[in-house]
């Protein structure tokens, strides 16, 4: 089922609320632009931040990880960076915050080392894979996250 971004926040708002939250989701759905708001809202959200963007999160436990080689892929390198900041404590009322996008461009080697984190993940921590293509992930992967398809209003 999928719903519109508001809607989809107000669901994550009263999990968080009741201790609910999950550890890991993949957002998905919409254009990467609307995935990308969705994330930095929910940070802010989370966080209790006031920063305009993902980018300007960094300071408060908040790690992005996209494509930036010449091949487009996410290599193991930086998803062993988002898993040393992720592994560290959190400031008291925060959460540490990955957001990877496009996830389905991780190579199988960032896959691989990824799926250690997914199934132990650290206290205090929320993972957001961003994705237009769920379907290209390993099942692995999607059978430990949560799926929150988003929909125009």
């Amino acid at each position: 089922m999928a719903f519109s971004p508001d809607t989809a926040l107000q669901y994550l708002d009263r999990a968080r609320a009741r201790g609910q939250l999950a550890h890991a989701y993949i957002v998905s759905g919409l254009d990467s632009p609307a995935r990308l708001d969705f994330a930095a809202e929910l940070a802010r959200r989370i966080n209790h931040s006031q920063a305009p963007d993902l980018a300007a999160m960094g300071s408060e436990g908040v790690h992005v990880v996209e494509a930036q080689s010449k091949s487009r892929a996410i290599v193991v390198d930086q998803i062993r960076a988002l898993e040393h900041v992720i592994h560290q404590r959190a400031a008291p009322g925060r959460h540490k915050i990955g957001v990877i996008l496009e996830a389905d461009r991780m190579n199988p080697q960032a896959t691989n080392a990824f799926l250690k984190t997914l199934e132990e993940p650290p206290p205090d921590s929320l993972l957001l894979l961003l994705t237009g293509s769920p379907s290209q992930l390993l099942e692995t992967v999607l059978s430990r996250c949560q799926r929150l398809t988003l929909a125009a209003p």
